[in-house]
């Protein structure tokens, strides 16, 4: 995954999965850079399954936009 673009993202590299209470369960995240320029961490399935697009700067455009109508 590392180097793809997912809506503003673009995955720059993998967290080291930590333990959890389920031994089977290990959630894969990883340190993206969105457009704007902000970088946080992300899951791997909410990037797959679209549910995390951008940092939310891509809101805040929207809500100007809509503002300036």
């Amino acid at each position: 995954m590392i180097g793809k673009k997912y809506g503003h993202w673009t995955v720059i590299e993998r967290v080291p999965s930590k333990k959890h209470t389920d031994a089977d369960f290990k959630p894969i995240s990883y340190i993206c850079r969105c457009d704007c320029g902000n970088v946080g961490k992300v899951y791997a399935q909410a990037l797959r399954d679209g549910h995390s697009n951008s940092c939310g700067c891509g809101i805040h455009q929207r809500r100007t936009l809509n503002k300036d109508k």
